[in-house]
């Protein structure tokens, strides 16, 4: 279920009716608290969330009757099964409420034929058991919950290695372990991503700088040179210059950052699409490591430029005043 909403809607959610994980009223809230403006419910088989909330009406935000049907394409022939989402319909048409209460039932006793084949196959499970974690429709999730229940060592890969090789169950999945793959994946390509831009924006960082104190010191080097023959240590004399390279970066950083926020949002806004809405997020820490990153940058061109004040010629200079 996503967290934030980009103003659209989200019109595929399950409920504890099927196998999902929230009461109906939990989902509706939460899409309600995250900006949403249309849901729909489409719990398989059922309407049974849908009932559990009394109806559509009355909602902070709009709610579309949806269920996700079961569609056996011939399955003699072996082919895959389907899941078909129906949205828009009248929730008291009877005819509707009977072909899914023997959609329900066909589906009831393919998991009981499951969850015997798996009992056959040594896992730890009854029927009683994978019924009694369903508010609703059995799901899957309510049959692996049960046997990890029964055998908390059980191997995931094993259990769905079995259930794959069922001739109805077409496909498998764990929520948890596609969210931590997709964790894992996208905190991987952040990391490339990020550590390229850094040595990108810290190559062109110590080129700006340095090029502006470049520039600053052609353009003070009579001044400079005159501070020299005045009596003005090269520390002194480089202080001015440097302070003012110093000043330059403290104010930039904040400006940075707040630009850097700006483009991110912009970035993250104009990738939303209508199944997925990221959260922007920017950590203090990366505040600080971009600030960190600017000022080696700076460090490193204000030594480059030391040096040049160092070995400053001041007769050379003085002469070419005019």
């Amino acid at each position: 279920m996503a967290e934030v909403s980009n103003g659209r809607a989200n019109l595929h959610l399950h409920t504890v009716f099927s196998d999902g994980e929230l009461e109906p009223a939990e989902v509706v809230d939460a899409h309600a608290a995250a900006g949403f403006s249309a849901i729909a419910l489409t719990d398989h088989d059922t309407l049974a969330g849908i009932d559990a909330l009394g109806g559509l009406e009355g909602r902070s935000l709009r709610m579309i009757p949806g269920v996700e049907l079961s569609i056996e394409d011939e399955p003699r022939r072996g082919l895959v099964d389907a899941h078909l989402l129906g949205y828009g319909f009248a929730l008291a048409d009877r005819r509707l409420r009977r072909r899914l209460h023997e959609a329900s039932e066909a589906r009831e006793a393919q998991k009981v034929e499951t969850v015997r084949r798996l009992a056959a196959a040594g896992f730890d499970v009854t029927w009683g058991e994978v019924r009694a974690r369903a508010r609703g429709n059995v799901g899957k999730p309510h049959i692996v919950a049960a046997i990890e229940a029964a055998q908390p060592g059980v191997q995931r890969e094993a259990l769905f290695r079995h259930l794959k090789e069922f001739p109805r169950v077409a496909t498998v999945s764990s929520k948890a372990a596609m969210l931590q793959s997709f964790r894992e994946t996208s905190a991987r390509n952040v990391l490339y991503f990020t550590t390229i831009l850094t040595a990108f924006a810290s190559v062109i960082a110590i080129g700006v700088v340095y090029n502006n104190a470049r520039i600053a010191l052609q353009e003070r080097a009579w001044e400079l040179a005159s501070l020299r023959v005045l009596g003005f240590t090269r520390g002194e004399v480089s202080t001015f210059l440097l302070g003012e390279l110093a000043f330059e970066l403290a104010v930039a950083v904040p400006l940075g950052c707040l630009l850097g926020y700006l483009l991110s949002w912009a970035i993250v806004t104009m990738s939303h699409t209508d199944m997925i809405s990221i959260p922007i997020v920017v950590a203090p820490r990366t505040y600080a490591f971009a600030a960190l990153a600017i000022m080696l940058a700076g460090a490193a061109s204000a030594l480059i430029v030391r040096r040049r004040i160092d070995r400053l010629d001041l007769v050379g200079v003085l002469k070419t005043r005019e």
